[in-house]
């Protein structure tokens, strides 16, 4: 038994040691570098979200886009996805902060996006908190020098969808829009 345990023992010992002596290094959220893509599908509009390192303390900040999820937005990275080129709900919070995922649903702003064409918005810090500011391409060409693009989480922001506007400006052809304060503006 004793010598089970020993042989047992040096085993993982030597595992161990392998592991920590590897050469390589672990990225626990891997990233790319890569330059955000300016190609966009027809009448369509690109988003991308980016963070800066020095702008808010804290933990990753999760972005959604009409309450579904793009992303956990680490410091010096960005994401980019394609949506509809009509009003879109973009709405940011610190990870773990809405556990019920209420605040994705309720809150947010509503930003016209530019059809064909890449829209930026940066993570800015509103009474310590994560909130989203559309920026000028030139501000966020000049940012995004050296940002990488983030790879490890699973969008939840439905690509192809109808894009047709049903009442006008105010796209209501999503539900999440049909609140009773939006009906009202109505």
């Amino acid at each position: 038994m004793k010598c089970k345990t020993k042989i047992t023992s040096l085993s993982l010992l030597i595992l161990l040691t392998g592991c920590s002596t590897s050469s390589d290094t672990i990225r626990l959220y891997p990233s790319q570098d890569e330059s955000y893509s300016k190609n966009i599908e027809d009448g369509r509009a690109s988003v991308v979200v980016y963070r800066e390192s020095h702008v808010i303390d804290g933990t990753t900040v999760n972005v959604y886009i009409n309450g579904e999820y793009l992303t956990s937005l680490e410091p010096n990275a960005y994401s980019q996805e394609t949506v509809c080129a009509t009003n879109q709900k973009l709405y940011s919070q610190f990870t773990g902060k809405d556990p019920a995922y209420k605040q994705k649903a309720t809150q947010g702003q509503l930003f016209k996006l530019k059809a064909n064409e890449v829209n930026f918005f940066k993570i800015v810090n509103i009474g310590n908190q994560p909130s989203l500011s559309p920026v000028p391409v030139e501000q966020a060409e000049k940012e995004l020098s050296g940002f990488r693009k983030q790879q490890h989480t699973l969008r939840r922001v439905e690509y192809v969808k109808n894009c047709e506007q049903v009442l006008g400006q105010y796209d209501l052809s999503d539900s999440c829009r049909k609140t009773p304060s939006f009906r009202a503006e109505i």
